[in-house]
């Protein structure tokens, strides 16, 4: 539910045409928990009840709901569930937006990690940890490319992809449909249009504010930091204001954030990778190279070793910061990024 795809609302326009088809519905999740009734009720809005019946979902824990079907040229183990291969078609409803180690959301994002297993997503999100994997990135990424090599394990003309860019302020902007591959690649420049902004000087202090639902731990809101961090020069100082009323968030996250250094979350993570290990991975890296300070209500002592500084208000965050990069120092102000990607 942190993913705005506005289903119920593409439903208005396929309904008419599928409604009398043989349908199930996978719900996608990947290796995230299954949505409850009220979350299922907002993504299928006024064809809840339709739909209700006919829901599936995916476990990526449930080795007998998947087949094994190869290997991608990275190495990665393919296991899918079985019930894809069940139909003659398969509608992937879709929406494209930055992602911070995959490039962008959208397409190929529908089958893996979406329908893929436990092992198959957690090989491929080490590759997280490499070169290449940025948000807008697509060319040299390791992640998507990997997820696109997946989608050669499937018949790709028996797949009919949806995909729409929508902004919560504006709605649904743009739409592609077609080849799971194709109408991926034909919304990627609107995207990138309208979810990036390129800096003429990199900033020595940038501030940034997550939006809800993103706001409501730091492990989501960390998705600020990673979309603006690259319009900050090496060593600048990241101000993320968060209310972060849900706390840091993330079982392992929350261990790492607070019992070890970025150095030793970095050796953990590359000598003992398990899911979940590349959000905590890539923020040590960022801990490595800048300074963050965080404006929450999180208890400062919850850090522990990370290095982090914890403030409960704008004010005194910006002014230690000015403090420390000097009062000439260029400031940038990013009000949504958990939204925009700057450069």
């Amino acid at each position: 539910m942190d993913r705005p795809t506005p289903t119920a609302e593409i439903l208005d326009y396929i309904f008419p045409i599928i409604k009398e088809s043989k349908i199930k519905v996978i719900i996608a999740s990947g290796s995230h928990r299954k949505p409850n009734e009220c979350e299922l009720k907002v993504i299928f809005g006024n064809y809840y009840e339709f739909f209700k019946d006919k829901i599936i979902f995916h476990d990526a824990k449930d080795e007998r709901s998947l087949k094994y079907l190869g290997k991608t040229k990275r190495g990665t183990e393919i296991f899918m569930n079985k019930i894809i291969f069940d139909f003659d078609k398969i509608l992937v409803i879709g929406s494209i937006e930055p992602h911070y180690f995959a490039g962008f959301t959208g397409g190929r994002k529908a089958f893996l990690p979406g329908v893929s297993g436990y092992k198959t997503i957690e090989m491929n999100h080490k590759l997280a940890l490499e070169d290449g994997a940025l948000p807008l990135k697509l060319r040299g990424n390791p992640v998507h490319e990997d997820m696109e090599d997946a989608i050669n394990f499937i018949d790709r003309k028996n797949v009919i992809s949806f995909q729409v860019i929508y902004v919560p302020e504006k709605g649904i902007v743009d739409t592609s449909c077609g080849d799971i591959i194709d109408s991926f690649y034909t919304l990627i420049p609107v995207a990138e249009k309208i979810f990036s902004y390129k800096l003429k000087e990199k900033a020595d202090i940038l501030i940034t504010k997550a939006t809800p639902p993103l706001s409501r731990t730091l492990y989501q809101s960390h998705k600020a930091i990673e979309n603006c961090v690259q319009g900050l020069k090496k060593g600048g100082i990241i101000i993320l204001i968060a209310e972060c009323e849900e706390g840091i968030g993330g079982k392992v996250f929350f261990e790492h954030i607070r019992s070890k250094t970025p150095d030793e979350v970095l050796e953990e993570v590359k000598s003992n990778f398990k899911l979940g290990f590349q959000k905590s991975g890539r923020f040590a890296r960022v801990l490595k190279e800048y300074e963050v300070f965080v404006v929450s209500e999180i208890e400062g002592s919850l850090f522990g070793k990370s290095g982090i500084r914890v403030y409960k208000n704008v004010k005194d965050a910006v002014d230690d910061a000015l403090k420390i990069k000097g009062s000439n120092s260029k400031i940038v102000y990013v009000p949504h990024g958990t939204e925009v990607v700057i450069l």
